[in-house]
Parts: C-alpha cells; sequence; structure tokens
C-alpha cells in the first residue's frame, strides 16, 4: 500500500491545519465575545457577497497573484474596514471623484458604487482580474448608485490622473518606483488644477509607511478598521499648491 498523500490532499490538510491555527490564535487574542461579533461579521459580508452576486474574496477563483516585483499580489480589502472609508469620504455630501488602485475584482468599485458617488475610475493591470471585475459590475447593474464607473486595464504607472478626481484609494497594490510614479502623476495632476485631494491609503502594520515621507501630502486622520486589525488606514491630504511646487524635484 502507497503512504503517497496526494498533492491535492496535502493541500487541503495545510489549508485546514492554518485555518485552526488561526481560529485558535483570533480566540487568544479577541476572547470569546469578540471571537462571536467577529464569526457573525463574517457570516454577514459572504450573505452580502452572495446578495449582489459577486465572488471577490482571495479564494474566489482556482488561480492566485502573488507579488511580483513592486506590484502586490491580490487581496480585497475589508468590507468593515473600507466602509469606513466610504463614510469619511461621504458621497452623499459632497461631489465625490474617486479613483481606485489596484481595483482588483472589484469589490472596492462595487461597494463604492452602491453609494451616490458622481464618478469612480478603477485601475487594474491585470487583464484576467479586469475581466472577473467588469463582470461583477455588470451582475450588480440596477443596485448601483454611481452611473458613471469605469474600469482602465493599465499599468498603474502609465495611467492618466484625472484633473476632476478628488479621492483616491490605494490599498497596498505597490510599491517603490510604481507608488513613487503614481504619486507624481497625482501631484502633477494637483499642480495643472489646484484642489485638494483625500488620499485614503489601507497597509499592512508590519510594513513601512511610505506616504509619510511624501514632502507635499500630510496625515488628517486614521480610520477604525474593524476586525481587519493587522493594517493601518490613514487619510492623508496634499498641502497648499506652493507647497506641492516647491517639493517637486
Amino acid at each position: 500500500m502507497s503512504n503517497v498523500v496526494p498533492t491535492q490532499d496535502k493541500s487541503a490538510i495545510r489549508r485546514t491545519s492554518e485555518s485552526i491555527h488561526r481560529a485558535v490564535e483570533r480566540l487568544r487574542r479577541l476572547g470569546i465575545r469578540k471571537t462571536l461579533a467577529w464569526a457573525r461579521y463574517q457570516v454577514r459580508w459572504r450573505i452580502q457577497e452572495r446578495a449582489l452576486g459577486i465572488k471577490t474574496n482571495t479564494n474566489a477563483y482556482s488561480f492566485a497573484y502573488s507579488d511580483t516585483g513592486e506590484n502586490h499580489g491580490y487581496e480585497p480589502v475589508d468590507y468593515l474596514c473600507f466602509e469606513q472609508v466610504l463614510d469619511y469620504l461621504n458621497p452623499e455630501n459632497h461631489r465625490r471623484i474617486l479613483v481606485d488602485y489596484g481595483s482588483g475584482m472589484g469589490r472596492a468599485l462595487v461597494l463604492a458604487g452602491l453609494r451616490p458617488f458622481h464618478r469612480i475610475v478603477g485601475v487594474e493591470f491585470s487583464e484576467v482580474l479586469c475581466g472577473i471585475c467588469n463582470r461583477h459590475l455588470q451582475q450588480v447593474g440596477a443596485k448601483l448608485q454611481c452611473t458613471d464607473i469605469s474600469l482602465e486595464q493599465t499599468d498603474a504607472t502609465k495611467f492618466e490622473f484625472p484633473d476632476d478626481a478628488n479621492a483616491v484609494f490605494l490599498y497596498n497594490s505597490f510599491r517603490g518606483r510604481v507608488l513613487a510614479s503614481v504619486l507624481e502623476h497625482i501631484r502633477d495632476s494637483i499642480e495643472r488644477k489646484p484642489r485638494v485631494i483625500d488620499f485614503v491609503y489601507v497597509y499592512p502594520k508590519v510594513a513601512e509607511n511610505p506616504i509619510d515621507n511624501v514632502a507635499w501630502l500630510e496625515k488628517k486622520s486614521e480610520l477604525p478598521t474593524g476586525f481587519y486589525t493587522h493594517v493601518n488606514s490613514f487619510v492623508y491630504q496634499n498641502k497648499k499648491i506652493d507647497s506641492v511646487l516647491r517639493s517637486k524635484p
């Protein structure tokens, strides 16, 4: 009799072991009451995805996108974490034009689209992820309050930042030279058309925050992240236009 365990079974065993380890760690960190609240929340967002007819979690499809160079792999923003972002941007009372960098399968685009944004633009490099994202937007269809949502399949460094956009969401999609190029495009847009832009940056707590070192941006607020305790969520705004120009090399 062979003692070899099939690769598929090994993967299932590993995932089960990892899930048990995370559950034990979560119970230790949160306690029973908060762990039960977390479990109820997990059920709630899954019901919400089913009601919308979308699947945006990391394991929803039989492929994975890992880190490649300065681009980070696919991981959707947590529902509760992003709801805090949307509440801060408050499109119900402000004429908001939002750019979402690294749209992936479209979770942020769909959730933002359920609110009355004036316009939303998503930026995603992967052709496969763009295809899934577009299908999700079509699936949600009439439920969307924002009627002007577009998705650009392009390298973020080549995306021309709209001169009327006044909000940016970035969930740890890239770093290094890619991030520097994106910030340069945003700064150039502010130079062409001076205005205040809210830049929401969500990133892992274990990672360095490069936005803190950007001379023409200043931190305005820290947003709650719900059960997503391993990330920070900060809001930045550009300084006065003369400061932006002085910071340009």
